[in-house]
């Protein structure tokens, strides 16, 4: 599960929001490779960001391979999320910061995005331009986190 040898034309769509050229450009790279883990993972993330997650768990479930039990709304994706790597894995937190994002819960996902930052969690950087966090953005908690990555506010 190598995330970062995704190509970062589909990353960048998503990140700017062109959810019609990411879902094609994910949809090329799983016709070539259907068992390619990264472009299940990174399209469960545009699914979730757009409000799809029946489509964001089952993406999750085929990146993690296995039919974890999981609801197909915010609580089923905050489910997947925190089973990516265990909960206590280094790499969860900003999925799980996400999740919570978008579920409406700030509080939480705010003490994922810190843990994420403390853990120095490799999606972070990856994590906070995606569309599912930014109700986070207006919030001065958001800067200050850009601010300890050194990153304009």
């Amino acid at each position: 599960r190598d995330l970062h040898s995704f190509p970062t034309r589909r990353s960048s769509d998503l990140q700017l929001r062109r959810y019609p050229e990411s879902l094609a450009e994910f949809r090329k790279v799983l016709a070539r490779d259907p068992n390619f883990s990264p472009a299940h993972y990174k399209l469960s993330q545009l699914y979730a960001s757009t409000g799809d997650f029946a489509d964001a768990v089952s993406e999750m479930q085929k990146w993690l391979g296995t039919k974890i039990a999981a609801t197909h709304d915010t609580k089923g994706y905050l489910t997947m999320a925190k089973a990516m790597n265990g909960p206590d894995s280094p790499d969860a937190p900003a999925t799980v910061a996400m999740a919570y994002a978008l579920m409406g819960d700030r509080d939480q996902a705010f003490q994922y995005l810190e843990r994420s930052y403390s853990n120095q969690d490799s999606q972070l950087l990856f994590a906070i331009r995606l569309p599912g966090l930014d109700s986070l953005r207006a919030d001065p908690r958001f800067a200050e986190l850009l601010r300890k990555m050194g990153l304009p506010q």
